[in-house]
């Protein structure tokens, strides 16, 4: 009789097979699992690479400027304006060859600067480690337009706004993103507002806060005929005193701390201040023009002159006497082209009294390489040297009065005591790209020490600079860098 069918037959099949799935899920997420930490890890071993790559760039870059002031100390600096210690004070010290410094705690002066320098020169302070290139590039800040001179007592004051409003038009110019009279006037005014108007106005608004860069505007003593002048109780608190300006007060300034707090003011944004490609033509951002950093004192006039050497075309045509705009041109041209004659004479014979110098003191001076002596390009080793530019040499008293003229030889300089340090990190294995920063300020003691002092001592930024590195920007895998930079926030 046979046997009646097993409900079970073939169970064990489908339980292998069961197994075998689970088993095969299992190997699957443990693999998956695997790779992306291996892909994490991988990742975060290029950022902290970046990472330390670029604080090693930004020290060596501190280590080249601090050098090239010892040198000057060593070799004579040809003097210019005070400094001190407090970038945002300077002293009375400055003008031309063998001014006196300034009276900062340590009388410290800027030396001359210019872009044959070795921390100046594009590649000088590039690196490779490994899959890693090293761009950097270092920007002196006392090249560009300071706009919280625009707080200063009057007439400087005005003097800046005046010189900001010129600085919009031009900047970007004949670029299809330039700025009308109006626009730039309009900005211009907002950021007054923005900088002395920082308190509520009202309910529902919400409530001004009490920021470390709040303080309250110069007081300026009357004469004596019979007006109520300064009172010890109209003075601000002392530092580290714990007691704070009321931000709700009408006189309380704010003092902008980087130029990225100003795209909270309406009619400046990212596309404004950051330089972009338009057509494969690159638009500079107004960050490459105006700054906040340099030495300012608020309660004479401007301290922070800007560098001649250094300054950019727009930078020029917006600080030139408005009837003499043909200087920033023969400015620029000069800084540009081969050394004129009477300038290579008078270097000559520079170096020569130099020479006498030393051999009386019975110092030595080593020679330099015969490919260091010559001069490729022309700098404005003070502001005598003005006289290399025409229509500024032959302005008559009617075009450029000499009240005038000393206003304008007040605003300019041939040193610089502020510099923004940009680092730019290629991967060239994974094409990734990061941006970091630094912003330091240099001086010297009596002593002959130097100090570099950190501003900003280090931050990644989004901004690509690419007036400083055009050769690598743009890149068709931008969006990677992006991804890149979102995963590790």
């Amino acid at each position: 009789m046979p046997h009646p069918a097993q409900p079970e037959r073939g169970a064990a099949l489908i339980l292998v097979l069961l197994v075998t799935i689970v088993l095969f899920v299992i190997v699957s997420q443990v693999q998956h699992s695997a790779k992306m930490d291996l892909m994490i890890a991988r990742n975060e071993q290029v950022w902290a690479q970046a990472t330390e790559s670029s604080r090693g760039a930004i020290e060596q870059a501190k280590q080249s400027l601090a050098e090239d002031l010892l040198d000057s100390i060593s070799g004579g600096p040809l003097g210019g304006e005070g400094g001190g210690d407090n970038p945002f004070g300077g002293g009375d010290g400055g003008g031309d060859a063998g001014g006196e410094a300034g009276q900062g705690e340590d009388s410290g002066e800027p030396p001359l600067d210019h872009n044959q320098e070795s921390w100046a020169r594009e590649g000088d302070l590039d690196s490779q480690v490994e899959d890693m290139e090293i761009l950097v590039r270092i920007e002196p800040e006392n090249a560009k337009l300071n706009i919280i001179g625009m707080l200063a007592p009057e007439p400087y004051g005005e003097l800046c706004e005046d010189q900001f409003v010129r600085l919009l038009i031009a900047f970007r110019a004949d670029t299809g993103h330039d700025l009308s009279p109006g626009d730039a006037s309009t900005i211009a005014k907002k950021l007054r507002e923005y900088m002395t108007e920082r308190r509520s106005k009202g309910k529902g608004e919400m409530p001004a806060t009490a920021l470390k860069s709040m303080v309250p505007p110069p007081e300026v003593e009357e004469g004596a005929d019979g007006e109520e002048g300064e009172q010890p109780g109209d003075q601000p608190p002392p530092p580290n005193s714990g007691e704070m300006p009321d931000p709700y007060a009408d006189e309380v300034l704010h003092l902008p701390l980087t130029l990225d707090e100003l795209t909270v003011i309406d009619g400046i944004d990212e596309s404004l201040l950051y330089d972009f490609e338009d057509s494969r033509e690159i638009v500079p951002g107004l960050s490459n023009f105006v700054t906040v950093y340099s030495a300012l004192n608020l309660d004479s006039e401007l301290s922070a002159r800007i560098n001649i050497n250094f300054a950019r075309r727009a930078v020029l045509e917006a600080i030139v006497p408005e009837d003499l705009t043909e200087m920033a041109e023969e400015i620029e041209e000069f800084r540009l082209n081969p050394p004129p004659a009477e300038w290579l004479e008078e270097e000559e014979q520079r170096k020569e009294q130099e020479q006498e110098q030393a051999d009386q003191s019975g110092e030595i001076i080593e020679e330099e390489e015969e490919e260091e002596e010559e001069i490729e390009f022309p700098y404005f080793r003070d502001l005598g040297d003005l006289k290399f530019i025409e229509s500024f040499a032959d302005a008559s008293e009617n075009v450029l009065p000499e009240e005038l003229r000393n206003a304008f030889l007040a605003t300019i300089a041939v040193h610089s005591n502020v510099f923004s340090i940009h680092v730019k990190i290629i991967d060239q294995r994974k094409g990734l790209r990061r941006f970091a920063r630094a912003v330091v300020f240099r001086t010297s003691t009596e002593g002959g020490s130097v100090r570099i002092l950190p501003i900003i001592p280090f931050e990644w930024r989004k901004d690509p600079k690419l007036l400083l590195f055009p050769k690598e920007e743009p890149r068709d895998d931008w969006d990677e860098f992006e991804n890149f930079d979102s995963f590790f926030r």
